[in-house]
């Protein structure tokens, strides 16, 4: 099915919901969308996608396929890799931490209550994270090298300059230091 610019508008070409937006026009639109970027995370008021495409959480908001430019589009897909990254660490810590905690408070009653699992299953358990977690660490490492080889000349130049300011400015902070009456 194909989404045109009547679908967008209030009444939208399939006829408008009570309040004179085609709902069923923007779902469609955004399911289209979704299906052709695959996998996506939430970060804050927006959704992204492994390939780069972005979109607002807002059913009616901003819909962003893949940059051509490769550094933007390598900064988009780092970013997407960052998040998952994030979630990967978050729930192997909450896991492991469920784990222990339990474990520890059940030690510390009268009568000790049982595990909160068996410890191979356990231990299993926070393996597999861990894999996802170091799986996910690769990826972010080898965004980054994306970012740094696709980097323009200019945002390069500047970078080193910073740099080399911010080391001139500590040199002379501690020689200035150094300096007493």
């Amino acid at each position: 099915m194909a989404i045109t610019g009547a679908d967008l508008r209030p009444g939208g070409a399939s006829g408008g919901g009570a309040d004179g937006i085609d709902v069923g026009g923007v779902k469609a639109r955004i399911q289209a969308f979704d299906d052709a970027h695959g996998e996506y995370v939430v970060d804050g008021g927006w959704i992204r996608f492994a390939d780069g495409a972005v979109r607002e959480v807002n059913p009616l908001g901003l819909l962003s396929r893949p940059p051509d430019d490769a550094y933007k589009l390598a900064t988009r897909i780092l970013r997407y890799r960052e998040l998952v990254l994030e979630r990967a660490v978050n729930a192997f810590t909450d896991r492991k931490t469920y784990f222990v905690q339990s474990a520890k408070s059940h030690l510390q009653e009268v009568r000790a209550g049982p595990p909160p699992a068996d410890a191979d299953a356990a231990a299993a358990e926070l393996k597999a994270l861990q894999l996802v977690v170091q799986t996910a660490k690769v990826a972010v490492d080898e965004a980054r090298a994306c970012v740094t080889c696709t980097e323009p000349a200019g945002l390069k130049a500047n970078r080193e300059r910073h740099l080399q300011n911010r080391q001139a400015n500590e040199a002379l902070l501690e020689r200035l230091g150094n300096i007493e009456i």
